[in-house]
């Protein structure tokens, strides 16, 4: 369990007890958490792209902890390429369902 200030909300504290996913449509969903008191969602949505690059990610997280030298440097740059892709994808599903940042 962690504690949580709904910085962007209500600005209390509460104690975040799980994240859910809510199925949006097709193979997209919200995945976060909101605020006990004034209900503000805290989240991203993912697909399954997002996913498939997330797992993509995590392969190369666990090749770059017996890596070393030269080896290491070239998978370091595909996991900010992953996340780049990640964020961007992520991007373009939420000026999607929210119309951008301001929603």
């Amino acid at each position: 369990m962690k504690r949580v200030i709904c910085s962007e909300g209500c600005g209390k504290e509460f104690v975040l007890m799980e994240i859910v996913a809510v199925p949006i449509q097709n193979d997209i969903e919200f995945v976060g958490f909101s605020c006990p008191h004034c209900h503000k969602a805290y989240g991203h949505y993912q697909n399954e792209k997002i996913t498939k690059l997330q797992n993509e990610q995590q392969k190369l997280l666990i090749r770059g902890k017996r890596a070393k030298g030269k080896v290491l440097s070239n998978i370091m740059h595909a996991i900010e390429n992953k996340k780049k892709e990640i964020e961007a994808e992520m991007d373009r599903l939420k000026l999607a369902w929210e119309g951008g940042a301001d929603g």
